[in-house]
């Protein structure tokens, strides 16, 4: 177990297997992201992705599976696991598109 914050702002236990994941995810966002920009991929479509991935998919899924379920911390990291894996794909769908 990894703790996150001190005793005094709250414990906050990032079970590892979930930043592994971010972590994995993460090199598949910078790997296409740069894949995307030799492709002449629009700022804005990249940015429309993101708001897409991050704020309208993995905010409220933190929210929902953090603070109104009893998964706590952990429901927070699903969904910010879930927003991150959902901007990835669709960065990987993008290119996909754009290079036929």
């Amino acid at each position: 177990m990894f703790f996150v914050l001190s005793k005094t702002l709250g414990l906050l236990a990032l079970p590892t297997n979930f930043m592994i994941v971010l972590g994995l995810l993460g090199v598949v966002l910078m790997l296409t992201r740069f894949a995307v920009f030799g492709r002449r991929l629009v700022v804005a479509a990249m940015l429309l992705l993101a708001v897409l991935g991050y704020w309208l998919i993995g905010f409220p899924a933190s929210y929902v599976l953090g603070l109104r379920t009893a998964l706590g911390a952990t429901g927070i990291w699903i969904g910010l696991s879930l927003g991150t894996a959902i901007y990835a794909a669709l960065l990987v769908l993008r290119f996909l598109r754009l290079s036929r």
